[in-house]
């Protein structure tokens, strides 16, 4: 199974054990992908993400390479990476994210006040993806945690 960490500092477990990513770059498209509303993202978007300064006549070679090392670093659960057309697409059945469970809670919480808030809000207020927390894609992201915090708040 795999388990990913992406509160505080971003980690990848497959069976337990942790993934060993081969660039900044595998990482953040897996965890990318992984907050991506669909769990897709255009090829051109992620590369954006990931080579903001790149000549757009490299990123299609970038891309491809940092599949390969993604699909290689995971192992077992390669077959979660595939390319569909201009996406690549994160298969996320039976994946565990801590940052998908709080945000459930939280749901829950707003609809029906089941889970204790104030750890909600704790949880929630932790860095996401700390080591790149000045992404831009990693600060939209955090925006987005910071008013489930406030709805939760209020």
């Amino acid at each position: 199974m795999l388990t990913l960490r992406a509160l505080g500092n971003p980690e990848a477990q497959v069976d337990g054990t942790a993934v060993s990513f081969p660039t900044r770059h595998a990482a953040q498209a897996l965890f990318s992908l992984a907050l991506a509303p669909t769990n897709q993202l255009n090829i051109d978007e992620l590369g954006e993400r990931l080579w903001p300064e790149a000549p757009t006549s490299r990123l299609q070679r970038s891309i491809a390479t940092m599949t390969w090392q993604l699909r290689k670093a995971l192992g077992p659960d390669a077959w979660r990476i595939s390319r569909t057309g201009n996406d690549l697409v994160f298969k996320s059945e039976l994946v565990q994210c801590d940052l998908w469970s709080i945000r459930v809670q939280a749901f829950e919480h707003l609809a029906d006040g089941f889970h204790d808030k104030a750890i909600l809000i704790d949880r929630l207020r932790e860095p996401l993806l700390s080591p790149w927390q000045h992404e831009a894609w990693v600060r939209y992201e955090q925006r987005l945690i910071n008013r489930l915090v406030k709805e939760l708040q209020e």
